[in-house]
């Protein structure tokens, strides 16, 4: 059977590190006030809209592991997927669109194929986010990225980021 004949059914997750930074800046950062949620303020009650967005995102992730901060785009992606009811057979770990159709094309033998990249590959939010991710995570406590691995294990797993123990 060839690759015209069937459908290949392909899920695609982000690196939780920068995807958890991602939705920080597009759903706290650009979409209340002052860049503060009042599940931050459990955890640093300090912060206002003067505060670094790293303070705040040593904020919101705390409030996200701990479960105070409830937002789907927050949840694992392997729940959302949920990867261990639906048959997928391939799973590719990206960051941009263009990474996501090579993957795909590799894996299909469609190279021949063109299709057009994303807004990332253009330096928007994929390549902004990576360079943020040193900055925001120095202000995480190591309890706190400790909770960080363990609520995202899983998406570090099927991304191939670690070994399931």
């Amino acid at each position: 059977m060839t690759w015209q004949n069937r459908s290949i059914k392909v899920g695609f997750m982000r690196n939780p590190l920068t995807r958890i930074i991602s939705g920080f800046r597009d759903k706290i950062l650009r979409r209340t006030q002052e860049g503060v949620k009042s599940g931050m303020l459990e955890y640093n009650p300090n912060l206002t809209g003067e505060s670094s967005d790293a303070e705040k995102f040593a904020a919101f992730i705390e409030g996200v592991v701990k479960g105070t901060i409830k937002n789907f785009h927050f949840t694992p992606q392997w729940q959302k997927m949920k990867i261990c009811d639906f048959p997928y057979d391939m799973i590719a770990q990206t960051e941009t669109t263009t990474q996501q159709i090579k993957e795909v094309q590799a894996n299909t033998n469609t190279a021949e194929f063109e299709f057009p990249g994303s807004r990332s590959e253009m330096g928007f939010d994929s390549v902004a986010t990576v360079k943020l991710a040193h900055s925001f995570y120095d202000k995480v406590s190591p309890e706190i990225m400790k909770l960080v691995y363990q609520y995202y294990k899983w998406d570090f797993y099927f991304n191939g980021i670690c070994q399931a123990k």
